[in-house]
């Protein structure tokens, strides 16, 4: 399946037909989970996502994804808003600090 660049996709079917597990595969949510196996190939302009050495981390910063439902880490507040930052390498305190609260603040979330 090729998908183009720079348009709308979408993935229509009834519930339990397996549209969240393929975008999972995707972004590499599913060898997160016991027991999983992937077979088959998936590329990512042309090299494939699961290759050997292919940092899943890297790949999921190409290949986001939005839920249907808020899917908060089992963490804090604060954690789960900062986590973006974290993964490219943010590590100011005061520079995280702010940027949370701001966010929160622009989500109606946080002290004003």
């Amino acid at each position: 399946m090729t998908i183009p660049g720079k348009q709308v996709t979408a993935l229509i079917g009834p519930s339990g037909c397996g549209k969240s597990t393929f975008l999972r595969s995707l972004n590499r949510m599913n060898e997160m989970i016991p027991d999983c196996r992937v077979e088959g190939v998936v590329k990512l302009d042309d090299e494939p996502i699961y290759g050997p050495g292919v940092d899943a981390v890297a790949v999921r910063r190409r290949i986001g994804m939005v839920f249907q439902k808020s899917n908060p880490f089992p963490k804090s507040i604060y954690d789960n808003v900062a986590y973006g930052l974290r993964l490219v390498g943010m590590d100011d305190r005061s520079e995280l600090g702010g940027r949370v609260e701001r966010a929160l603040k622009h989500a109606a979330c946080g002290k004003k």
